[in-house]
């Protein structure tokens, strides 16, 4: 009896064994299967490109997208210029002005870390008289630059620097490089689109399959309005008013694909 159940577990065993088995061969076979398969896709997608170089068996599209962003921040330039006798004397009005100058920043509320001045220079200053080349005292001077992220602030700063009197006054708005950017990137995003559904159309029209993408070319950043400026003479007269303005940009892709 002991005998006969020893044999029918080594029978059962081996059955289970040759289960395993079977199943194992099975699964060898489908990925030889599937790895032929693979190649032979590999070997066709290859086959379709046979014998063209990187103009022949391709099209290319190119999209365009606009997009526009108003200006976020300001740069004033201001140029400061005292004469007098004597250096010393150039320099202290030199001072008195570019004190009156702070005073205006500080009731806005502005920092100084925003304030750079630029170029200070005490310089002999000449006139001519019959054609002769007199010595007429000493000249002080220093560029002040000031740049805003607050184009209101700057706007409210301009308006204070012609009521002082100032002259020699720069004004202008730009769109900072982040912000820039970032619109530039969505903009990208359209046209990519816009021409991927162009090569789809196209290929269908043609009576050919799209096949792999190639190339992507980017064209420039085309910005086709000029930053807003104010003049000198805009900046003094009694009703100033400084539009912000829009600037509008474009941006162009270009996409290859292979046909077949």
């Amino acid at each position: 009896m002991l005998m006969i159940n020893s044999q029918k577990t080594t029978q059962h065993a081996m059955l289970k064994n040759s289960i395993w088995f079977k199943l194992f061969c099975s699964l060898l076979v489908l990925a030889f299967i599937v790895f032929i398969a693979l190649k032979s896709w590999q070997a066709f997608e290859q086959l379709k490109y046979a014998g063209l170089d990187s103009n022949q068996g391709v099209i290319k599209v190119s999209a365009t997208e606009k997009y526009s962003k108003v200006p976020n921040r300001a740069k004033i330039t201001m140029y400061l210029s005292q004469l007098a006798d004597t250096s010393e004397q150039a320099k202290s009005l030199l001072k008195q002005q570019e004190q009156k100058f702070l005073q205006a920043c500080k009731d806005l509320k502005i920092n100084q870390k925003y304030i750079d001045v630029q170029d200070f220079i005490i310089s002999k200053n000449y006139k001519w008289e019959n054609g002769k080349r007199i010595f007429n005292g000493y000249r002080a001077s220093e560029s002040v630059v000031i740049n805003l992220d607050s184009v209101v602030v700057a706007k409210s700063l301009v308006n204070k620097l012609a009521d002082y009197g100032y002259t020699n006054v720069s004004y202008r708005t730009y769109l900072d490089n982040q912000s820039m950017e970032q619109a530039k990137q969505e903009a990208i995003k359209k046209a990519i689109e816009k021409a991927k559904k162009q090569a789809k159309e196209l290929s269908k029209a043609l009576g050919v399959h799209l096949g792999k993408l190639v190339e992507y070319k980017e064209g420039r950043d085309y910005g086709y309005q000029t930053p807003l400026r104010a003049s000198s003479a805009e900046i003094n007269s009694n009703n100033l008013e400084l539009p912000t303005g829009q600037r509008d940009y474009e941006v162009t892709v270009t996409l290859k694909y292979k046909v077949w």
